[in-house]
């Protein structure tokens, strides 16, 4: 039997058939429109109402452009997770630090992947019809890494390189934080270092060396140490360091700087948490460290999980570190040191700065204006009503308990108060008691019992914004205060739940 295939052609079955007729007749047909148009198919499909949008073409160009990048970074993570299961499989050890940073990135571009699904899904739409005007057509623009300002798309869209397990955050971490460095540059400058020490390992030591030596980095480092109150209890080590460092003993100072480095974590997580969280090991530190800051675990995150790890556990087991270079590694340390007291500093001191800035505010209002104190004690509690109003949207951590019960505090404020007073100085303690005492003023209830009349209901359920942050005043200060100022407190609870029981009828 033979099973070779023959064409078959149309003459075979329609003997009169004739093709070249059949190609010209085609060729003769009017070119008819289609039944749907393209931008009505659109909409439909997408739900928008023509007669909302301005400019029909750009939204059509602006779809086009956010599907093609979609599909792009796709393609992207797809590739990038191909190669990491690739290099997981060739991990013999899966206990290894190597290999449980690729589980990292591996979950990390999954997620990334499920952000872009979800924005096709759900965020393009409000994004493209929010933006329909000539003035945002994406495609002319061709600006992917700066969608962002046009409105919010997914993370990936403008962090692509943090999902790399290859991208250099040994570097980003050495120069997070540089003195004399503006914030606008820092970023472009540890791109700049990560290209150096792709292309010249030799030119990128000398660029670490510079930076530690014409910086004073360890010299400062230890008067930073001494003068913050949740580090000065190391100023002794970090003298040692020092001391080892000048006296180029390198691998006795990488050993003490390495255990150092877990211990800054340890005072890290202690502030973040009030010495209330469990600690455990160096990579279980970092994570409480960066868990909740967004930011810091994308770009610190990696380094210090994963990597130092390998360091610290040479240390401690050995003793020792097996290393070329020792003098590069302790100059590399001494960046990494810089960047966890920067951390340290940042999380210890944030808490008082947005009460420098209502002190700075309520200063402002100068009390020769006034007739009478009543009047200036008025206008300073109007002012701090909507500084606090702010305050709370920034939610800052242990704002306010520092406002509520600054006396808890004393032994930290008292640290920062120098043996010798000046009795012309205005130490941080003064402006915190200060404020709070503000608060507790029955000036400041009467104006907060005033406001209460912007207080509303949304969809007849809850407070509004602006309720829901004087509910939360009441609810820290009533326990608290006395005399006129709690009865004034009280008033301000009967307004409220008047408010919420004449708007839920």
């Amino acid at each position: 039997m033979n099973n070779q295939y023959t064409p078959v052609e149309p003459k075979d079955i329609f003997p009169d058939f004739d093709a070249e007729n059949f190609i010209e007749l085609l060729k003769n047909q009017e070119e008819k429109p289609p039944k749907i148009e393209t931008t009505k198919f659109l909409y439909d499909a997408l739900s928008l109402t023509m007669e909302k949008i301005k400019n029909k073409d750009v939204l059509l160009r602006n779809y086009i452009y956010c599907m093609v990048t979609a599909r792009k970074h796709l393609l992207e993570i797809d590739s990038r997770l191909k190669l990491i299961k690739q290099n997981e499989r060739q991990i013999a050890d899966k206990e290894s630090y190597s290999f449980k940073k690729l589980k990292y990135f591996e979950k990390k571009n999954n997620d990334a992947k499920e952000q872009i699904i979800d924005f096709i899904c759900y965020g393009m739409i409000d994004y493209i019809s929010g933006r329909d005007d000539r003035y945002f057509d994406l495609i002319d623009r061709n600006n992917e890494e700066n969608m962002w300002l046009s409105g919010p798309t997914y993370d990936y869209q403008y962090n692509s390189k943090y999902y790399d397990p290859y991208y250099d955050f040994s570097t980003f971490s050495k120069f997070y934080d540089i003195p004399n460095t503006p914030l606008i540059e820092f970023l472009r400058r540890i791109e700049e270092n990560i290209a150096l020490k792709a292309t010249s390992m030799e030119d990128y030591y000398l660029k670490v060396k510079n930076t530690v030596n014409d910086n004073r980095l360890l010299d400062k480092m230890v008067e930073r140490v001494e003068k913050n109150y949740h580090m000065h209890h190391r100023k002794e080590i970090f003298d040692s360091l020092l001391s080892l460092f000048n006296d180029k003993k390198y691998l006795a100072f990488v050993v003490s700087a390495t255990i150092q480095l877990e211990g800054m974590f340890f005072d890290l997580v202690s502030i973040k948490y009030n010495n209330k969280e469990k600690q455990g090991t160096l990579v279980e530190k970092v994570d409480k460290a960066f868990g909740n800051n967004e930011i810091l675990k994308l770009t610190l995150y990696p380094y210090f999980a994963f990597d130092v790890p390998d360091l610290r556990n040479q240390v401690a087991h050995k003793g020792l570190v097996n290393v070329e270079n020792i003098e590069m590694l302790a100059y590399e340390l001494v960046l990494d040191l810089n960047c966890i007291v920067s951390l340290v500093e940042k999380e210890s001191i944030d808490k008082y700065k947005r009460v420098l800035k209502i002190r700075d505010k309520l200063n402002e209002v100068d009390s020769d204006d006034f007739e009478n104190d009543v009047e200036y004690y008025k206008k300073l509690s109007e002012i701090l009503l909507t500084e606090l109003y702010m305050a709370d949207k920034f939610r800052t951590p242990y704002f306010w308990d520092i406002m509520a019960d600054p006396k808890q505090f004393n032994e930290e404020l008292n640290y920062y108060i120098p043996a010798e007073k000046d009795e012309n100085m205005i130490y941080l303690k003064n402006i915190v008691f200060s404020v709070s005492n503000l608060m507790r003023k029955e000036e400041f209830w009467q104006v907060i019992l005033d406001s209460c009349e912007h207080i509303s209901v949304d969809n007849g359920k809850v407070l509004n914004n602006f309720g829901t942050f004087i509910e939360k005043l009441k609810n820290v200060f009533i326990p608290r205060l006395e005399g006129t100022s709690k009865k004034l407190c009280i008033q301000v609870n009967v307004k409220l739940q008047n408010i919420k029981n004449t708007d839920n009828h």
